[in-house]
């Protein structure tokens, strides 16, 4: 689980086995292109209370495991 408080900008390139991320309360203001892309295992993401203002396409794509998206 990845889970700070400081985050601007996030890279999941390595971390391949995650089963959450919780990435809320940070200062995040875009979900990139294929942010999650390799993350395949992927169940729950939590991206509340960000700044967020965009999301890429495809940011979200390959998530055939995800069960639940926190965006508020």
């Amino acid at each position: 689980m990845i889970d700070s408080k400081s985050l601007s900008r996030v890279n999941f390139e390595t971390c391949v086995s995650l089963k959450k991320v919780n990435i809320s309360y940070n200062n995040l203001t875009v979900l990139e292109r294929f942010l999650f892309n390799n993350l395949k295992k992927l169940e729950n993401i939590d991206v509340s209370h960000n700044k967020i203002i965009e999301i890429e396409a495809n940011a979200f794509n390959r998530l055939k495991s995800l069960k639940d998206l926190y965006m508020n």
